[in-house]
């Protein structure tokens, strides 16, 4: 029985990377739509009420974004003082989840320097 857990865990995680990776694209392609966009906008005026929709939409996602970034922070400060905890278990696994947090913080700023 524990043999099929990881094995579960790890489809998973597939079908995450596998949808995360389907959200950076479908992010790239609206950034490549906006640009498209907000050039026509010069062109044709109507369109600017698409942009400044499309400039409340993002800007909702990056608010979001920030608002994930701060709640891991203070996840990994909390983390961060149970690795200093004196039982070796605690404190393993601790900078084990340390570790990951710190990934996906870099990860998120990533994302927001790409939008």
């Amino acid at each position: 029985m524990p043999d099929t857990e990881p094995m579960l865990l790890s489809e998973r995680d597939n079908k995450i990377d596998i949808l995360k990776n389907v959200i950076i694209k479908r992010n790239k392609l609206l950034r490549e739509i906006y640009k498209d966009i907000r050039t026509s906008t010069e062109e044709n005026p109507y369109l600017k009420g698409v942009v400044d929709e499309y400039m409340r939409y993002y800007e909702t996602i990056k608010t979001q974004k920030q608002k994930q970034l701060d709640s891991l922070n203070i996840l990994l400060q909390s983390i961060t003082s149970m690795a200093n905890s004196t039982n070796q278990i605690i404190r393993k696994k601790a900078i084990q989840d340390k570790k990951e947090l710190m990934r996906e913080i870099n990860k998120i700023k990533r994302e927001m320097l790409d939008e």
